[in-house]
């Protein structure tokens, strides 16, 4: 074993090589030798050679490790835009703004394959906002991580019983963000402990974040509350109330993409995430006493207990090298119960913008058939549960270079249970596909091989929020009484919507 000078760990190399002396030759073995030593993402190559003894006829087993860069220093400086909306005001224009991240990556830290990085990215972005004298650039996010990871398994160990795990890892991560916007001023800190690998086909890849723990404060600035509509109460105190998030995530994903001859592959994603039970039983079973307001707190602040469930399904079917039909369908729910009257805002569903129903901007469609009638100020434009598919035709327009697309996009959001005094927001059997939303469109997408830039124009072609009989908007275009140009919304994005 040659590792030409690497400093590293000698039994953690002598564990992964499982061609063994005085045992016939098998190719098996020796690809999955291969796959283990990969795995450490330490090497640039590795070599595997055999030559013949002369002395007993055996066979000589050379392994040649290369060893990559263990140190890096990563500048990445970033033009960024979205769609988001201010979180009051309905302004459909969008914003534009300059990032930087600045990493350090060392993927050797200790000697045991343990990789650290810190990460510290910061983004200047740009909100319009009508009859307002704030200079363009006016939000700033400060977001800084730092990781510890290691290619070895822990609390997951057992799985080894079952089946070969492959690209095994575990890590402990840290995250701080501060965002200052118009409206708020926003401080998260999480912390968190996941676990997760692949099976022996690569197929699968099962992560389990055993812990995270969030915290998240929220101060209003300016005069947001008096702009805010009154009546708004959920969304208020979603957004500005201080929280903590103790949770356990399950997460599956499954891709046969490596298998595909023609590049037609199907890919699933499906998370189920447990917040706030053992908190909630460590109250209870130490006989805490129940605040006023009947909800536990931990130093003042409180704690959420929820349950959510999230599935992504997607398949890509490529008809020849210049045509592809592309389809997603994405269903989510969360529920809060026991602590928590209402799942937290950072846990909510929205819907509407660049992947997703092209025809709205982002937070301006739902919940359920509910109508916003005081202009100018934010309904709560958040949900509990989201039903979206999505279709698209795509063809080349000149190979390699420039792409179209034709698009269709159906969807909506809604709360779990009735609310008072707001009529529609909740899912019902019965009515939902009554409340979904769809839009149409065309896309233009320039392909510069390491990226896309995709240009789609989308169309509102049925809105739930009107009478039932006037929901599709075919006669308003056709007569003129809604204008198809100025309905027309453009979401610029980087990449494939899905």
């Amino acid at each position: 074993i040659n590792t030409n000078g690497y400093r590293i760990n000698e039994d953690l190399i002598l564990k992964r090589i499982l061609i063994n002396t005085g045992s016939l030759f098998n190719q098996d073995e020796v690809d999955r030798t291969y796959y283990l030593l990969n795995d450490l993402q330490l090497f640039r190559q590795t070599g595997i050679s055999f030559a013949n003894d002369s002395t007993d006829g055996n066979l000589n087993c050379f392994i040649n490790l290369f060893p990559a860069k263990k140190q890096e220093i990563i500048i990445e400086p970033q033009l960024i835009t979205s769609d988001q909306n201010n979180a009051v005001e309905q302004n459909n224009q969008r914003n534009y703004g300059l990032a930087n991240t600045l990493a350090y990556r060392n993927k050797n830290l200790l000697g045991r394959a343990e990789s650290f990085e810190l990460r510290y990215r910061i983004s200047l972005e740009g909100q319009l906002r009508n009859n307002d004298s704030l200079p363009f650039l006016n939000n700033i996010e400060h977001n800084v991580t730092g990781t510890l990871g290691f290619p070895r398994l822990t609390l997951l160990n057992p799985t080894k019983n079952w089946f070969t795990p492959r690209n095994v890892s575990s890590a402990l991560e840290a995250n701080f963000i501060y965002e200052s916007n118009i409206d708020f001023n926003r401080r998260v800190l999480a912390l968190g402990y996941k676990e997760s690998f692949f099976t022996k086909n690569l197929l699968h890849n099962f992560s389990v974040s055993f812990v995270e723990v969030s915290f998240n404060k929220t101060d209003a600035k300016r005069n947001f509350l008096a702009l805010v509509n009154p009546a708004d109460s959920i969304f208020i105190a979603n957004l500005f109330t201080t929280n903590l998030i103790s949770s356990t995530r399950v997460t599956w994903f499954y891709t046969d993409k490596r298998l595909s001859k023609n590049g037609s592959f199907f890919s699933s994603k499906i998370s189920l995430e447990s917040a706030g039970i053992g908190l909630n039983a460590f109250m209870q079973t130490t006989n805490q006493p129940l605040p006023a307001d009947g909800v536990y707190k931990i130093d003042n602040v409180n704690f959420e207990q929820f349950i959510k469930f999230d599935g992504d399904v997607r398949y890509t079917h490529v008809l020849n090298d210049r045509n592809t039909l592309a389809y997603r369908f994405h269903l989510g729910v969360g529920k809060a119960y026991g602590n928590s009257e209402i799942m937290p805002f950072v846990r909510r569903y929205f819907i509407g913008g660049a992947n997703s129903l092209r025809g709205w901007r982002p937070r301006t469609l739902g919940p359920g058939s509910f109508t916003n009638t005081v202009s100018g100020l934010r309904a709560d434009r958040s949900g509990e549960m989201i039903i979206e598919a999505q279709a698209e035709y795509r063809f080349s327009i000149i190979k390699n270079l420039l792409e179209g697309a034709v698009f269709g996009d159906a969807g909506n959001i809604w709360y779990t249970k009735p609310l008072e005094g707001r009529e529609g927001v909740d899912f019902k059997t019965r009515t939902f596909l009554n409340e979904m939303a769809v839009s149409s469109g065309f896309g233009i997408r320039f392909d510069f091989s390491f990226f896309v830039l995709r240009f789609d124009f989308g169309l509102p072609i049925r809105n739930p929020e009107l009478l039932d009989n006037d929901r599709w908007l075919f006669d308003e275009y056709r007569t003129g009484e809604k204008k198809l140009f100025n309905s027309v919304i453009l979401n610029l994005g980087l990449g494939y919507p899905f």
